[in-house]
């Protein structure tokens, strides 16, 4: 997968710094693609849900506060619930989640911000990668 408009690169400290704040262990996949494409945008950004709507990756979510919107101001202007952490966003201001349901290999749901609700995307981060097109 190619990426484009990666912010200023992380490093594993950051990672760490980054899960020990929101006491969660990120998927590995997830940690490889920040450190190198930090709030970056993917060529293959379609994505299917449950109800097989099609949907779009905006950019993946910055999680350092050295931007304006970044992932601590979404969490803040989201109030969503305790496991519920955003890692991408949609061009219609909806919010691509983990959630941290299981600790051990947190689900993928989508947040309808307008109407504060949940969609299944994928049961991993995993298979969320490897289903975009």
């Amino acid at each position: 997968m190619k990426w484009s408009y990666s912010k200023i690169p992380l490093m594993i400290e950051d990672v760490r710094e980054l899960e020990n704040t929101l006491q969660v262990t990120y998927p590995s996949e997830y940690k490889k693609i920040i450190l190198v494409n930090h709030g970056a945008r993917p060529d293959k950004k379609r994505f299917l849900t449950s109800t097989q709507t099609e949907r779009v990756i905006k950019s993946f979510i910055p999680v350092t506060r050295d931007y304006d919107i970044n992932l601590f101001s979404l969490i803040d202007w989201l109030d969503l619930p305790i496991g519920v952490i955003p890692f991408a966003s949609t061009p219609s201001g909806d919010y691509i989640c983990f959630h941290f349901k299981d600790a051990a290999d947190p689900v993928i749901i989508l947040y309808h911000h307008e109407i504060n609700s949940f969609e299944n995307v994928n049961k991993n981060f995993d298979q969320f990668i490897q289903s975009l097109y």
